[in-house]
């Protein structure tokens, strides 16, 4: 128990980030809302837990594309009390060209709309990938104070998208290999997805992942 406990004062931040959905949990080694629940019965007694299932920001059919992220006690008890909405654009591409070249095309229809889309990347180091090989789009980042525009394309990682909200949202290399079937790429897939309220589009470098179909 003093081990978790010393853990658990180290990475304060990382606990709070997860507290509200467990499956925004994005950094590795964060402690589970099951350490957490069981370090404070022995502390302090009983605790009460609410599950919250329903989504106020994303529509129907987003909220039923990251519930298929969730655990299984939990995936059918998801719902959205938005209207309906678009259907989720999925593009499972043959290859590189294939894939630059729907990425793209998929950057450039997002960045000729009114609203606000936002391209997610798995980690910073992707971003910064994408970043390079979207050069000459109509791309922009988050700057400094965290302002972002009213409209048009901005690329972060999965982090930095955490706790925001976007019109739309584009989810690049959502292929197998990317994201295997394991918490922390569950979590990171499910977060990124969940950031959007109306449309979401997923390219794929191959097949979609399997946690998705």
């Amino acid at each position: 128990m003093a081990s978790l406990i010393s853990r658990l004062t180290s990475q304060r931040c990382s606990i709070s980030q997860t507290q509200g959905d467990a499956n925004q949990a994005v950094n590795a080694g964060t402690a589970t809302f099951a350490e957490i629940r069981d370090l404070f019965c022995d502390l302090r007694g009983s605790v009460d837990e609410c599950a919250l299932m329903i989504s106020y920001r994303s529509s129907p059919e987003i909220t039923k594309l990251f519930s298929k992220l969730l655990p299984d006690d939990e995936r059918l008890e998801a719902s959205s009390v938005q209207r309906p909405g678009t259907k989720p654009e999925i593009i499972e591409c043959d290859g590189d060209a294939a894939y630059d070249e729907a990425l793209r095309g998929a950057v450039r229809a997002a960045a000729g709309e009114e609203s606000l889309c936002a391209l997610i990347a798995n980690s910073r180091t992707r971003a910064k990938q994408l970043a390079k090989l979207l050069e000459g789009e109509a791309i922009a980042t988050v700057p400094q104070d965290g302002t972002l525009p009213s409209s048009g394309v901005v690329l972060l990682d999965v982090k930095l998208a955490k706790g925001l909200e976007f019109d739309h949202v584009i989810v690049p290399d959502v292929q197998e290999g990317a994201f295997p079937d394991e918490p922390l790429r569950r979590h990171r897939l499910y977060t990124a997805i969940s950031r959007a309220t109306q449309r979401v589009t997923l390219l794929a470098n191959g097949k979609l992942a399997n946690v998705l179909r």
